[in-house]
């Protein structure tokens, strides 16, 4: 604090200007320090959302349905490769 009083005279502020803004600062710093008391406090619980029950053919249909996607996506990309 003392530094920062310090440099303030240098600066040509006066004694009122220099009170007012050691008060701030000391004002600043409380505030951060609850801030985070505050922000580290907070629960982070996270709902967990219940497993939904998916069937083995459920699972086989999307595979097959991102293979097919894939097939074609490569198709796309080996005629885009041709023709160039």
């Amino acid at each position: 604090m003392k530094k920062l009083k310090f440099i303030a005279q240098k600066t040509g502020l006066s004694s009122k200007e220099i009170n007012k803004f050691s008060k701030f600062s000391v004002l600043g710093i409380i505030a951060l320090f609850m801030t985070v008391i505050l922000g580290c406090s907070k629960s982070d619980k996270v709902e967990k959302l219940p497993a939904e029950s998916i069937s083995a053919q459920e699972v086989e249909n999307h595979v097959d349905e991102v293979k097919t996607e894939y097939k074609s996506v490569e198709k796309s990309a080996k005629t885009d490769t041709a023709d160039n």
